[in-house]
C-alpha cells in the first residue's frame, strides 16, 4: 500500500481529543500530589474545582471521597451536591447525597435525595432498598421527624403496588422504633 493511498483512508475510529487544558491538568496534578502526600483537604479544594470546570463524574466522585476520608462532612456534602446538579440522574451522586445527609444527621433535608434515589433503581432493587431504610436510621436521634419526612418521602411507592407493601412496612418499623 502506497503512502498516498494510507493518507486518503480515514481512520476507523474518530480521533476525539480531551477537555483537558493545561490549566485542568494542573489543578488534577496538584490535587494528586496534595493527596498523596496526605493534605487531602488541599487536594479536595483542586479536585472539586477540577470537576466542576471539566463536569466529570470521576472528579466529583474523587473529591467527595477525598473529604470523607478528612471526615468532613459539610465538604462532601457540597462536592455531592455540585455532582448532582451536574448530573441529577446519577445514581451514585443522588446516592452519595443521601448517605452523606444520614451521616450528618440531617434528616430534614433527606427527602428529595431518597425520592431521587429509589426513583433510579429498577423495582427489584427499590424494594430491596426500601426494605433496608429501618436499618440505615437505626442511629438517628430525631425518630419522630424521621418517621415523617421517610413517610413523604415514600408516597410515590405506597401508590405503587409493587413497592407498596416494602413502603408501608419500612414505614411501620419507623414507627415503631419512633414509640409510635
Amino acid at each position: 500500500v502506497s503512502s498516498e493511498a494510507l493518507a486518503a483512508t480515514p481512520p476507523a475510529t474518530p480521533i476525539v481529543n480531551s477537555k483537558l487544558d493545561s490549566e485542568l491538568f494542573y489543578e488534577i496534578l496538584v490535587g494528586d500530589i496534595n493527596a498523596q502526600a496526605g493534605n487531602n483537604a488541599a487536594a479536595f479544594d483542586f479536585i472539586l474545582n477540577a470537576a466542576r470546570r471539566s463536569n466529570s463524574p470521576t472528579l466529583y466522585e474523587k473529591a467527595v471521597n477525598l473529604a470523607l476520608q478528612e471526615h468532613a462532612g459539610d465538604s462532601a456534602l457540597e462536592a455531592a451536591t455540585s455532582w448532582v446538579r451536574a448530573f441529577p440522574k446519577s445514581a451514585d451522586a443522588n446516592r452519595y447525597v443521601f448517605q452523606i445527609l444520614v451521616g450528618l444527621n440531617r434528616i430534614t433535608n433527606i427527602q428529595v435525595p431518597l425520592q431521587r434515589m429509589l426513583a433510579g433503581l429498577p423495582i427489584p432493587e427499590r424494594v430491596t432498598m426500601i426494605n433496608q431504610l429501618p436499618r440505615i436510621f437505626l442511629r438517628v436521634s430525631e425518630r419522630t421527624l424521621l418517621t415523617k419526612v421517610v413517610e413523604r418521602s415514600l408516597s410515590p411507592d405506597i401508590a405503587l403496588p409493587a413497592t407498596s407493601a416494602a413502603a408501608w412496612s419500612a414505614i411501620g418499623v419507623l414507627r415503631s422504633l419512633a414509640s409510635d
